[in-house]
């Protein structure tokens, strides 16, 4: 990330908002990096320029074309779909789909739940279906935006030690 900057424009002659000025940050391969900060200091704006679902005024991210994924704070399954529908929408390898989509939501806790539809999921395990998939997708990025709230500190720290992510310990 080199010298990145986005301002929302605010519109009916209000004024516009700087969510990032002149970010620099290097990143290296298979390093586990948290940004944290107050609410509204930019953290979401950044991993969205990163994912590329907006762009910068100015800079560059470079991913070198590396295969991005993505949770947002607030789980986004389609309603349509089952939990288990939900996780495997996203997976590459056809052969053994099922078979880690299973793995992935018994690993999150919300196995039980595999066959229910979004509107029938708590909070709480929308957002661990949500976490399934995008660890499902297997990209070579992953950016998670706040993936442990609205989840209780017991279910947590089991899926910080599941998942390897000492830091919080």
């Amino acid at each position: 990330i080199e010298n990145v900057s986005k301002v929302f424009e605010s519109g009916e002659g209000k004024e516009d908002v700087t969510a990032l000025k002149d970010i620099n940050l290097t990143i290296e391969t298979g390093k586990f990096v948290s940004f944290v900060g107050p609410s509204g200091c930019g953290k979401t704006t950044l991993l969205r320029l990163i994912a590329g679902l907006i762009k910068p005024e100015s800079g560059k991210i470079d991913t070198s074309n590396k295969i991005v994924g993505i949770m947002f704070q607030e789980p986004r399954l389609f309603g349509q779909l089952t939990a288990l529908q939900n996780v495997m929408l996203v997976m590459k390898d056809k052969a053994s789909k099922y078979e880690r989509a299973i793995q992935l939501l018994q690993a999150f806790g919300v196995l039980d739940a595999a066959d229910k539809y979004p509107e029938e999921l708590s909070g709480g395990m929308a957002k661990r279906v949500s976490l399934a998939r995008a660890v499902a997708y297997n990209p070579d990025i992953l950016l998670l935006d706040e993936p442990f709230s609205s989840l209780d500190i017991n279910l947590k720290l089991k899926l910080i030690k599941t998942f390897n992510l000492s830091y919080y310990e």
